[in-house]
């Protein structure tokens, strides 16, 4: 039987390493998407208020691919972007990464993967940029993609709008 080197590294370290070795790489992918996103709003500004589910930035059209409005406040204005009728969805699975015990209960600890690209998003087109829950903006690489940025709530804690659109 071949035994290893005492310096051959755990199966927690080659794990530990392989996580930041994602980490990095999501990380380069998520600059080059911030890049994409912004090379493709250049010299566009200022929302144009129209009646359809699209809402048009200077020649940019924003289709929204969630189930619900999303409200955007912006100056003490609230822009309304209905949804589209079709809706981006991402597959998930879960592993189970062990428990927590709290007052005698096990409270179940699993880590979520993306199950392949999500589903329900139009090809790219120029001039046009999708609205996604921020679960499905995460799990794709698309440059097309825009989220809800900072949430806003009323008094009661639910959300009534966002302060802008996230990348």
């Amino acid at each position: 039987m071949e035994h290893l080197p005492s310096s051959f590294p755990s199966d927690g370290d080659v794990l530990a390493v392989a996580q930041e070795v994602q980490r990095t790489m999501k990380k380069a992918s998520r600059l080059d998407k911030v890049k994409a996103i912004r090379s493709r709003f250049a010299g566009r500004a200022g929302l144009k208020q129209t009646t359809s589910a699209l809402r048009q930035v200077e020649g940019v059209k924003l289709v929204n691919l969630t189930p619900h409005a999303i409200n955007i406040i912006v100056g003490g204005e609230t822009i309304s972007i209905p949804p589209s009728g079709v809706v981006a969805r991402v597959n998930t699975s879960e592993e189970d990464c062990g428990f927590l015990m709290n007052d005698g209960v096990e409270i179940p600890i699993v880590q979520t993967h993306f199950d392949g690209e999500p589903e329900g998003i139009p090809a790219e087109e120029d001039g046009v940029f999708y609205l996604v829950s921020r679960l499905v903006f995460e799990a794709s690489c698309r440059s097309d993609l825009l989220a809800p940025g900072p949430l806003v709530r009323n008094d009661k804690g639910q959300p009534i709008g966002c302060l802008g659109l996230s990348i």
